[in-house]
């Protein structure tokens, strides 16, 4: 089997690489004979993928965590990062169970910290849109699971974004939860109505989000929309001043919630539980 496998419907066409977490390595579409990238490419050597999968959980844990009364340490897993951060599956390689010219269906037994699971990511074309689910089992003991998808898009000085959602969580300087706003109170967050993306670090949690978001590159006339299905009702926002990308990851839970009050979001899995998400990113031009 290819180390890329290349998924193609109509005018959309998708690059996976299993053997790089089973990343979604490029998503492309083609308008009027030109191809126009989806998703930001990387440079060689670069932690960014096209899509990244983040499970048995996403975003930072603050060293560790304790549930039912067990505390669980966590080992940092990626250089430069203070605290451990989106599991293991974005390292790992996956392997193909089946693959056509519209669907990759790829497995991974997984192993972090205390946490054991099985996971299957499915990849499917269809029209201008890509579907992504994810499946993870637990084969360990009972622990609190989440996870969700890591797309990176373009970014330039016109790109705009939308989505709905109830409040934004502001962070401390290590990139953990600070305090939530409501974003009624604070329009400057909202982007309910769309704006462009500001020019400035964002790395927010938004929280109530109504599972749609909507990408909008003017100068290639196109926009990409983002559907998240329940329970990623978390959309995490991330750019950077001089970034040529802006992140807008659909998610279970917010930042460090296995150590929050009630470790909101997170899924509490017996052995042989089951925990499903899905999302699709679709295209369409602009009027």
């Amino acid at each position: 089997m290819p180390p890329q496998l290349v998924l193609k419907s109509g005018a959309l066409s998708a690059s996976i690489r299993p053997d790089k977490g089973g990343a979604l390595a490029a998503l492309d579409a083609v308008r009027d004979g030109e191809a126009l990238p989806l998703l930001r490419t990387p440079e060689p050597g670069e932690f960014q993928a096209g899509s990244m999968v983040l499970a048995p959980f996403s975003n930072r844990i603050a060293d560790g965590f304790t549930f039912e009364g067990t505390y669980h340490p966590l080992a940092v897993n990626r250089e430069g990062e203070r605290f451990p951060i989106h599991g293991d599956a974005f390292q790992k390689a996956w392997t193909v169970a089946r693959a056509d010219e519209t669907e990759a269906v790829l497995s991974l037994d997984g192993a972090f910290g205390p946490y054991r699971y099985r996971a299957e990511l499915a990849y499917t074309v269809d029209g201008p849109a890509l579907h992504m689910r994810l499946s993870m089992t637990n084969t360990g003991p009972r622990l609190p699971f989440g996870g969700g998808f890591h797309p990176w898009f373009h970014k330039d000085a016109a790109t705009r974004l939308q989505f709905r959602a109830q409040n934004v969580w502001l962070e401390t300087a290590d990139h953990l939860p600070d305090r939530a706003l409501a974003l009624a109170q604070t329009p400057e967050w909202d982007f309910s109505g769309g704006k462009t993306v500001p020019a400035r670090f964002l790395n927010n949690a938004f929280t109530g989000w109504d599972g749609l978001a909507r990408v909008e590159q003017p100068s290639q006339g196109i926009a990409t929309v983002v559907t998240a299905a329940a329970p990623l009702d978390v959309l995490i926002v991330h750019t950077r001043e001089d970034a040529a990308f802006i992140c807008a990851e659909p998610v279970s839970h917010g930042v460090d919630a296995h150590n929050a009050p009630g470790q909101p979001g997170l899924v509490p899995l017996d052995t042989g539980e089951t925990l499903d998400l899905a999302m699709s990113i679709a295209w369409t031009a602009l009027d």
